[in-house]
């Protein structure tokens, strides 16, 4: 009957995916090696998957896959692809599909980063 991590007043009315900062450098100096993919979502409760992909479309990077998530949350990314390997400087897109297993929906958002040097 308490509240706990996942309680919210009101919902979001929209999903809403913020990526920062943009760009950013996978280089090792220090500054700016990482982004962070911050998201709201219309959902107390949902399963999240974030996955990147390259210009041509092909998908280089799964962040998250099937985690829980309350209304909001935040993941970061190193600029690499699933190999490990640092990603090519250039144009990405961060695609967030959350779904809602009680309601049977689903909100898909998508969010361009730019890998620079």
């Amino acid at each position: 009957g308490k509240q706990n991590s996942i309680y919210v007043q009101q919902l979001p009315t929209e999903a809403k995916l913020t990526i920062s900062p943009n760009p950013f450098s996978p280089d090792g100096d220090g500054e700016e090696d990482v982004t962070f993919i911050q998201y709201n979502l219309p959902f107390n409760l949902s399963h999240v998957k974030v996955a990147i992909f390259d210009a041509r479309g092909r998908e280089i990077r799964i962040l998250t896959d099937n985690q829980p998530s309350g209304t909001s949350g935040s993941i970061i990314w190193d600029g690499r692809d699933n190999a490990g390997h640092i990603c090519s400087v250039g144009i990405y897109i961060v695609l967030l599909e959350a779904i809602q297993y009680q309601l049977g929906k689903t909100e898909n958002i998508k969010g361009i980063a730019v890998v620079g040097k």
